[in-house]
């Protein structure tokens, strides 16, 4: 509100960064749904209303532009973060690499939904645990965040008692530092058909690149123009859960 004043009144310019994309749909509102009815619409008339008046706006993928103003200005910067981060957190793999069978920490984080692939995990750890080619490896599984299959999460790793994994809830900013700066792999698992496929922007993905960690991921976002040395994108979405268990 006040910047609208100052637009209308000081003549102000108004860029939109705009980072998701909130689409109001029927589904929301049955009780298997992971998106919440009242902020999805809430957040699609503030999106409108605020790109109406905008003088123009930054996107962080292509993707995002079919849903923006065709009558402004419209920039697509991907990956944006400060350089100061660059690179300040890393792996200290020289104590790791001295043991006989070193341990490879994977990280899991964010939101704990099926839409960003906590099925899909949980699903590749079965796989990993039946075949003893793929198990021979020492991997060590670590699971932060929160969402609403967080419970779920909880009672399956119960049932299943997997010995490779740490589930450590949510956790704080000091304390998510603390784990990303111990694990060597991180993985992202936005489904690119789903319902946030063009709707979301895989900001972990960034952030875990600019720690210096190497990245599994679904082809979601701007990802596909990153260099294959950073990332490894897996296009066969439909079965992630193997994707994921083979690379």
């Amino acid at each position: 509100i006040l910047t609208l004043f100052l637009k209308i009144r000081g003549g102000v310019k108004i860029v939109h960064y705009v980072e998701d994309i909130s689409i109001p749909r029927i589904g929301d509102w049955l009780p298997k749904s992971e998106s919440n009815p009242f902020q999805q619409f809430i957040f699609y008339i503030c999106f409108k209303v605020i790109n109406q008046f905008a003088d123009g706006s930054f996107v962080p993928t292509e993707r995002f532009l079919k849903y923006c103003s065709k009558l402004k200005p419209c920039l697509v910067i991907s990956g944006c973060f400060s350089k100061d981060d660059f690179f300040s957190l890393g792996t200290d793999f020289s104590n790791n690499l001295k043991l006989k069978n070193p341990v490879i920490n994977v990280l899991f984080a964010g939101k704990l939904e099926f839409e960003h692939g906590i099925l899909d995990l949980v699903e590749c750890l079965d796989i990993l645990r039946e075949n003893k080619k793929l198990s021979s490896s020492s991997l060590l599984i670590h699971i932060c965040g929160y969402g609403i299959k967080a419970k779920w999460l909880e009672n399956c790793l119960s049932i299943k008692n997997y010995s490779n994994v740490l589930y450590h809830g949510f956790i704080s900013s000091d304390e998510y530092k603390s784990l990303l700066s111990k694990v060597d792999v991180c993985i992202a698992l936005q489904k690119p058909n789903g319902r946030y496929g063009d709707l979301k922007t895989p900001s972990k993905v960034y952030e875990y690149l600019r720690h210096g960690k190497m990245v599994i991921s679904t082809d979601v976002g701007e990802l596909w123009k990153l260099p294959p040395e950073l990332i490894k994108i897996f296009r066969n979405s439909d079965n992630c859960s193997v994707s994921l268990a083979e690379e």
